[in-house]
């Protein structure tokens, strides 16, 4: 993996234990597998717009268990086939729909201490530290140099706090919020971090007490 290579990390639950052996054998029958993201997932729209066009490179992570896959395609309808069997089960037919849908062609098994040489795209904080700590189940990644950290990113970074510091003293109109940065949640104490953030006057976490 190339240095600068943006990823969308996705944690998933183990329903049932071996889901991601499922999903292994389905790419072996058909050459592709669609892996559901249950729960708040961004649009399509907003992941291509951080990630780009073309193949997206997907990070799996449950319980310090990391794969790294490749996606051909994303929808949010229910795909047809080329899913595990498992879904009409334990997710269809209880009422669960994901959300939004990946279409993988490989899942490889990865060391969780690669995470550590990953960042969090807006923050730039380091992955495997976030993801351990952190209720958000879906994050925008760079596979980033840390000993070639630009001393203008961190600057920016620094101005960017001291703003976010200073603005928590001030009152904003009922229908903004403090932890609003272009469109998306900065709170990470919030379900919707880094999330589009499309009624923030609606999300008593992110108002000024």
């Amino acid at each position: 993996m190339e240095y600068g290579t943006k990823m969308v990390l996705l944690k998933y639950g183990r329903t049932p234990r071996n889901c991601i052996e499922l999903h292994i054998e389905q790419i072996d029958k058909t050459g592709i597998c669609w892996f559901g993201k249950i729960g708040v997932a961004p649009s399509i729209s907003v992941i291509r717009k951080n990630i780009g066009e073309g193949t997206i490179k997907v990070l799996l992570y449950c319980q310090d268990e990391v794969f790294l896959c490749d996606c051909i395609d994303i929808k949010n309808e229910k795909p047809e086939d080329n899913y595990p069997s498992y879904y009409d089960t334990y997710l269809y037919g209880r009422g669960i729909y994901p959300k939004i849908y990946f279409c993988l062609k490989n899942i490889n098994k990865i060391e969780k201490q690669d995470l550590s040489k990953c960042v969090v795209l807006s923050s730039r904080n380091n992955m495997f530290d976030t993801v351990k700590r952190s209720m958000a189940s879906f994050f925008y990644v760079e596979y980033a140099d840390l000993s070639k950290e630009s001393k203008d990113d961190v600057r920016l970074l620094q101005k960017k706090k001291k703003v976010r510091k200073t603005t928590k003293k001030i009152q904003i109109d009922k229908n903004d919020c403090i932890y609003r940065i272009e469109g998306k949640c900065t709170n990470k104490r919030c379900i919707s971090f880094q999330y589009e953030c499309t009624r923030p006057s609606n999300c008593a976490k992110q108002k000024l007490q």
